[in-house]
């Protein structure tokens, strides 16, 4: 018996090493604790508090966990927007066989080292393009943009993304856009903020 919703959550994610999604979790609380008013932004905010960098309970998880747990929401994130994943997976390809016409790289592993933590723990990051010899990275957006979500969460995510961009070593770092506005809108929000070397660049997927 669990003592709380909390203690059930880690539980659950330690059990499939972070292989879980809402509507598992969901079913789990409703059955621990069938009176719960659990919603999506609970599982929403725990799932923040261990996967992002300054999360509350990120010491009490291992790297596996985190990272399978960013993957579930991705998957989760790709259902409620479809078109904006599919967008992304093809950039990626496209992106992808043009690297492997011009500098022979494959599909690799595109989780990266980017900084170590003061005990030594080594910070991890997901890159979207990653060349063979890791001299070409970039990171593909999708958004459409809209000034409410751009103040509010956009911009901020868009801007750790370029950081990301700014401490990996590599010869070409590219940030992607699908979406047109977003591209202009970008090319001017970010000019004087992010480091030259980030070339902002649109691709129309059609």
């Amino acid at each position: 018996m669990y003592r709380s919703i909390k203690e059930l959550v880690f539980d659950l994610i330690h059990r499939t090493s972070g292989k879980i999604d809402y509507k598992t979790v969901t079913e789990e609380v409703k059955k621990h604790f069938p009176k719960s008013k659990w919603k999506k932004t609970h599982w929403s905010w725990y799932r923040s508090q261990i996967t992002s960098d300054r999360g509350r309970y990120r010491k009490l998880f291992s790297y596996e966990e985190r990272r399978n747990l960013r993957t579930s929401q991705r998957e989760l994130s790709q259902e409620s927007n479809p078109k904006g994943f599919d967008d992304e997976r093809k950039v990626r390809n496209r992106i992808e066989e043009e690297l492997q016409k011009k500098f022979y790289t494959g599909r690799n592993d595109r989780t990266l080292t980017v900084g170590h933590r003061s005990n030594g723990e080594a910070i991890k990051h997901e890159f979207d393009i990653v060349s063979e010899d890791k001299s070409i990275i970039g990171e593909v957006k999708s958004d459409k943009y809209t000034k409410k979500a751009h103040a509010n969460t956009r911009f901020p995510r868009i801007l750790a993304a370029c950081r990301y961009l700014e401490i990996i070593p590599a010869a070409r770092k590219m940030l992607i856009f699908t979406n047109e506005k977003t591209y202009k809108v970008m090319q001017h929000d970010l000019d004087g903020l992010i480091s030259s070397d980030i070339e902002i660049i649109h691709i129309n997927v059609g």
